[in-house]
């Protein structure tokens, strides 16, 4: 999991963040910094959509 404590901005460090629909991102409150929640994973080089209800072992 990308963020286990909740969202925190990779560049400034702020906890707060909105969801864009449209593009599957998040966007920092502070900085306007976006990021997806795959990037950074093992996810993030698949093509391969992520179902809604998918589990993942931990």
């Amino acid at each position: 999991m990308r963020w286990p404590e909740g969202y925190q901005c990779p560049r400034c460090g702020p906890r707060k963040a909105s969801f864009i629909r449209t593009r599957n991102l998040y966007q920092c409150c502070a900085c306007r910094y976006q990021v997806s929640l795959t990037a950074g994973t093992v996810m993030h080089i698949t093509r391969t959509p992520l179902p809604s209800g998918i589990l993942l072992p931990l």
